[in-house]
């Protein structure tokens, strides 16, 4: 399971935001979350303009950035250098608004709140929900609805029931195994696409 990155020169400020969360978070969590506080120590300059870090980038999920970041050995056109190196990257501000997701940027407050949830998600499900952490309307299991909805928009009924995420989706929702098998699934594969889109609308509804 690839780890998540954080790089955060405040992670020490006066809020703690990133240490609280560390000092606070399971053990399995922990493991995941790797906090950089000061990139120059895990970093090296060559040419005065190349930079490469000590950590290969590609062993990582996301890269979360702090978006103002700064280091009295790094000026900003290294920061940017080092940056463009990343290939998932998601800057986050310091600020408390919730933005649009676009898969570029959140806030630490977002962050820090759903990163514990989105991480437990990641263990469950090998599929990290990356749009919990950058928008407030998200849920946390959105990627399941939205998987399920490709299925119905598809005409694929027979994938649909037979899908893990159908299956997962319920047993978040406190279904048993046993009561899925014999009740649920049953009684979907009597339903039309029409009314199996409603049900997805219940599930989407309770924002999971």
């Amino acid at each position: 399971m690839k780890r998540i990155l954080i790089i955060d020169d405040k992670f020490e400020s006066i809020d703690g935001t990133g240490r609280l969360f560390i000092e606070n978070a399971p053990e399995s969590v922990r493991n995941i979350v790797h906090f950089v506080n000061k990139l120059s120590d895990y970093t090296e300059v060559k040419n005065n303009y190349e930079i490469h870090s000590d950590f290969n980038l590609d062993d990582y999920l996301w890269v979360f950035f702090h978006e103002s970041y700064k280091d009295n050995k790094l000026d900003e056109i290294l920061v940017s250098s080092f940056k463009s190196q990343i290939k998932n990257l998601i800057n986050f501000s310091g600020g408390k608004e919730s933005i649009g997701f676009h898969l570029k940027a959140t806030t630490r407050e977002l962050l820090f709140k759903r990163l514990n949830d989105a991480i437990l998600v990641y263990e469950q499900t090998g599929l990290f929900p990356i749009k919990y952490l950058c928008n407030i309307n998200y849920g946390k299991y959105y990627f399941l609805t939205e998987f399920l909805l490709s299925l119905l928009e598809n005409g694929n009924i027979d994938a649909f029931l037979k899908s893990r995420e159908l299956v997962l989706l319920l047993k978040i929702m406190n279904y048993s195994d046993d009561y899925i098998n014999k009740n649920i699934l049953p009684s979907y594969a009597t339903l039309s696409l029409e009314e199996l889109y409603k049900k997805m609308d219940v599930f989407k509804s309770k924002n999971l």
